[in-house]
């Protein structure tokens, strides 16, 4: 979807837009909570998706779509950090497949992990055989990889904001196992 919108090189109107890149655009329109259809037609919807994402953000030249708008467009849908929270859920599902081990082991495939499913500690060092982990320090290193996971899949999941706890939850256990970008990398 971003390099859809980043191919657009200067100032044009949005009946000016290809299909695919109006529909990018009224993708990323409604991930931010504007409704704007996503079917690549422009109409009324669109229009004033468009209009009120450009005047929300100081914008003018409502009807226009150029670099400096688009630029905009993709940084709101990166999330800010401190707003997203890892849901009680997903702390609960992650505990329960898990499981708790104060000592490093080989999880099977060469890597080493301890406390709740940890490889790699908030610090950046990987863990190492021998290493050990109280609760609470297990604890704090699961909590900062869940926000790590959280945080990813909130700017690559489509619809990750109207998503329910539940939803998110499951997304986030997902993520912990597979790798927080197996949807995709962030747009």
């Amino acid at each position: 979807m971003s390099n859809i919108l980043q191919a657009i090189s200067q100032a044009t109107s949005l009946g000016d837009l290809s299909f695919e890149q109006l529909k990018a655009l009224q993708q990323a329109l409604t991930q931010l909570g504007y409704q704007a259809e996503p079917d690549g037609l422009i109409g009324p919807e669109t229009r004033g998706a468009w209009a009120r994402f450009k005047s929300d953000n100081g914008m003018d030249q409502l009807e226009l779509v150029g670099p400096s708008s688009i630029s905009v467009l993709l940084s709101r849908l990166r999330p800010d950090s401190a707003g997203v929270e890892v849901p009680r859920p997903a702390v609960r599902i992650v505990k329960n497949f898990e499981g708790y081990r104060d000592d490093a082991y080989d999880d099977g495939v060469g890597v080493w992990t301890i406390g709740y499913g940890t490889t790699i500690y908030p610090d950046g060092q990987q863990v190492q055989p021998g290493d050990r982990v109280t609760r609470d320090q297990a604890e704090n290193c699961l909590a900062y990889d869940l926000k790590d996971t959280a945080e990813a899949l909130a700017g690559s999941i489509p619809y990750w904001a109207s998503m329910n706890l539940n939803q998110q939850s499951a997304l986030i256990s997902i993520g912990f196992n597979l790798g927080k970008n197996f949807y995709g990398p962030i747009p």
